[in-house]
């Protein structure tokens, strides 16, 4: 939820970047500030920000990856589908919802598991 808020929260900074072939949809102001608008600059701050979030929680807890892991991912697919389920627009645009939340959910595991694996090296290099 906290990605959705800094997303509303830096929308002027989003705005800027439209992907290409929804300019015209920038400028007649139809689109809604969320993680899914059509933003070249949206997924990689959110990537690099869930990256970080699974190497910082891995430190956090000195290593236990396979505990923390799997509940942030549950974490940011709960923020997900509830983002989706107030948001009437999103779910009125298509009935492909389901391969939306598989694909939404495997791009966050990506991030989680490279920032994790990322948490991991930086612990085997601390030094004691």
């Amino acid at each position: 939820m906290l990605l959705e808020l800094q997303v509303r929260v830096l929308w002027s900074l989003y705005s800027r970047f439209p992907t290409h072939g929804y300019e015209e949809v920038w400028t007649e102001g139809k689109v809604t500030p969320s993680l899914a608008a059509p933003s070249d600059l949206i997924m990689p701050v959110t990537l690099v920000v869930l990256g970080m979030l699974g190497a910082v929680t891995v430190l956090f807890v000195r290593g236990k990856a396979r505990a923390v892991l799997p509940g942030l991912w549950l974490g940011a697919m709960a923020g997900y589908c509830s983002m989706w389920l107030a948001t009437p627009a999103l779910r009125q645009d298509s009935n492909m919802w389901p391969i939306d939340l598989v694909v939404m959910g495997i791009g966050v595991s990506i991030p989680l598991v490279i920032g994790g694996l990322l948490g991991k090296v930086l612990l085997r290099n601390e030094p004691k």
